[in-house]
């Protein structure tokens, strides 16, 4: 296996340690996501990850909030509690010492206005600047695509944050969804990747179903035409993680 992997995990009980340890590969944590989470249950999640991760040699890596989330609202106060929510999250990835914080990209889609998309891309470069140095969080933060038809928007957004640790997590799975090809989201991004969300689907729905063997293929094949020798972290449940290694090593 050329890269390095990682499994998400949606709950601290999916995480065995000394098998992933055994299996050399990172971990993913996905907990925190859930914003009706009761803050006991978040710290107790928290500290139980702290013990966990004690001395785990492999990439660690954390989603953040996303649902009903919107740092860059013209809602000032949607948008505080969502910049509340990251800063947590920010925070959370400080202690844990952790490698990786996934967001969601927010490109805001929904606006054809050149001004709109402007104006919420610097609300965007402001937080993240303020934010990261506020809490100190040294690993990079990587912002994904979801419902972008192209990385354009993302691109752009990236290059306004001009913040060395702000790079893109390339989801495979979301991008497969769009008319983009992969060929043409890689080449078109490559300077900004940093790490990679891998599962398949039927080209119609968001399934995140087990990356297929043709896919991985594919997807190695266009990275190393790019020289990109980022993290992949499969995103999909349901199966023996150690079967789902021995399945892909040879290809990844």
């Amino acid at each position: 296996m050329k890269r390095k992997l990682l499994k998400a995990v949606r709950t601290i009980d999916e995480f065995d340690a000394a098998l992933f340890r055994d299996l050399q590969i990172g971990v993913e944590l996905q907990d925190f996501t859930e914003p009706a989470l009761p803050d006991c249950e978040l710290y107790k999640t928290l500290n139980a990850y702290e013990k966990k991760l004690a001395g785990f040699p492999f990439i660690k890596s954390m989603h953040g909030s996303f649902l009903d989330v919107d740092i860059a609202s013209f809602n000032l106060d949607f948008a505080r509690y969502s910049k509340k929510l990251y800063m947590r999250d920010l925070f959370f990835a400080k202690v844990l010492n952790l490698d990786y914080l996934v967001f969601h990209a927010n490109t805001k889609l929904r606006y054809a206005n050149k001004q709109a998309f402007d104006f919420c891309v610097q609300l965007q470069k402001d937080f993240f600047a303020e934010a990261i140095d506020a809490t100190g969080f040294s690993g990079k933060v990587v912002l994904e695509n979801v419902l972008d038809t192209s990385p354009l928007q993302i691109i752009k957004l990236l290059d306004a944050i001009q913040i060395q640790n702000v790079k893109m997590n390339f989801d495979f799975g979301h991008a497969k969804l769009t008319p983009t090809t992969i060929e043409d989201w890689i080449a078109a991004s490559a300077s900004h990747v940093g790490y990679v969300h891998l599962h398949s689907n039927n080209g119609i729905e968001d399934e995140h179903k087990p990356v297929t063997e043709s896919d991985a293929a594919m997807l190695t094949k266009i990275l190393d035409k790019h020289s990109l020798q980022v993290p992949l972290s499969l995103e999909y449940w349901g199966c023996d993680i150690k079967n789902e290694v021995a399945r892909l090593q040879n290809i990844l």
